[in-house]
């Protein structure tokens, strides 16, 4: 368990830093390629779509 009751994190923040440190460029690697960017456009058709149903389910009456 990474945090506990009051929500603290017992992870020291050096820990943090260089688990992010070894992550964060493979992770940009990943949403540099195509296939990352095609499935971030469907993602960002797939939330205009369910922000549209939404906005018209609640301009129905009830």
């Amino acid at each position: 368990m990474l945090r506990d009751n009051s929500g603290e994190c017992d992870i020291p923040d050096e820990v943090i830093k260089e688990i992010a440190r070894c992550l964060v460029p493979d992770i940009i690697a990943f949403f540099e390629t195509e296939e990352a960017k095609r499935e971030f456009e469907a993602w960002k058709t797939e939330q205009e779509k369910k922000k549209a149903n939404k906005a018209k389910n609640e301009a129905m009456p009830k």
